[in-house]
């Protein structure tokens, strides 16, 4: 199942990825089609939110 940062990030709704990591939503949390959110953003080219979800913590190498 995929998260609500998940979702946010696939559609790059940048305002909802930042309240949602800074209410502590977990980063590197699984699920969705795509495996988690930082894949979710990068398959689309959201560049700015991929850039928030790696300040975040986000692992670069992580499998979904």
């Amino acid at each position: 199942m995929a998260s609500a940062l998940y979702y946010a990030s696939f559609l790059s709704l940048r305002a909802v990825v930042s309240t949602l990591l800074a209410h502590g939503s977990e980063v590197k949390a699984q699920g969705g089609r795509y495996g988690n959110a930082l894949q979710a953003a990068s398959v689309r080219g959201r560049e700015k939110v991929v850039q928030m979800l790696l300040n975040a913590g986000a692992e670069v190498n992580a499998h979904g």
